[in-house]
């Protein structure tokens, strides 16, 4: 091999080894950088106002955050509908990954906020807020609160009858003599736009409790043996279409034996 033959061989070595060293630092990322992210808010949500309690709340979700990016300067088209409560951000953990030999970044995963709402009447506001440089809007709609469900029956109970009437949706929360029937069961049925998404069944006299969650909603639930000499807790909680949720307790009280006439 002459001469020049090995220098052109040299020199296309020495380049091939150049353009590898700058791809492989061209890919690395730079250490305790933020993985990039995209920025996901709702464009419009729902929230209920009843006028028998003052809290009354909606909220609007966003996430996508990098470690840095606040949620900031949130102002409202109708304070008459609704004004701030606060903002709350969480974050996940920060994780070291390693890129190469002896090379680290540290990544994070996406940040979420939640913008806290007061609720003040019926009606339509433009919530506005701002993320870095760039403006965001969510359109809140406020309906007046009714019942998540139309109807509540259980097998054994007021005589098979409907006792949805009797929910308490302030404290949340209704109380129930027991009552003595074998296989019991829950049949719900919901208001246009709700679902019941969970429901747990405990038995107070023996800790022990039955429960069933599925996001897609579920109308019966088996509660099995009930007893009136026992005291019982039935959870129900309703999701609408925007994830605001609403949850209720019936309470069974144990039926007191009246005293005997000496």
């Amino acid at each position: 091999m002459n001469k020049d033959s090995m220098i052109k061989r040299y020199t296309k070595q020495i380049i091939a080894l150049i353009l590898a060293v700058f791809l492989i630092v061209s890919v690395l990322p730079a250490g305790n950088v933020e993985a990039a992210s995209k920025i996901k808010y709702e464009k419009k949500t729902v929230a209920y106002y009843n006028e028998k309690t003052t809290e009354n709340y909606a909220y609007i979700y966003i996430s996508g955050l990098t470690k840095k990016q606040k949620v900031k300067n949130v102002t409202t088209s109708n304070p008459a509908v609704v004004t701030l409560k606060s903002i709350s951000k969480s974050f996940d953990k920060t994780k070291t990954v390693k890129v190469v030999k002896s090379a680290y970044s540290n990544t994070y995963s996406s940040g979420y906020s939640t913008i806290t709402l007061y609720v003040k009447g019926v009606g339509t506001a433009t919530v506005s807020y701002k993320i870095g440089n760039k403006t965001y809007k969510t359109k809140v709609t406020v309906k007046k609160f009714a019942s998540p469900s139309t109807s509540i029956i259980i097998t054994g109970l007021n005589e098979g009858k409907n006792i949805n009437s009797k929910l308490d949706w302030v404290n949340h929360y209704c109380d129930m003599d027991s009552f003595d029937a074998t296989n019991s069961k829950l049949t719900v049925k919901t208001r246009k736009g709700w679902k019941l998404t969970y429901a747990d069944f405990d038995y107070e006299s023996t800790g022990l409790s039955k429960s069933r969650t599925y996001d897609n909603g579920f109308k019966t639930f088996k509660l099995g043996n009930i007893s009136k000499k026992d005291r019982y807790y039935l959870n129900l909680t309703f999701t609408d279409a925007y994830d605001n949720t609403y949850s209720v307790t019936i309470h069974f009280n144990k039926v007191q034996e009246a005293n005997p006439v000496l």
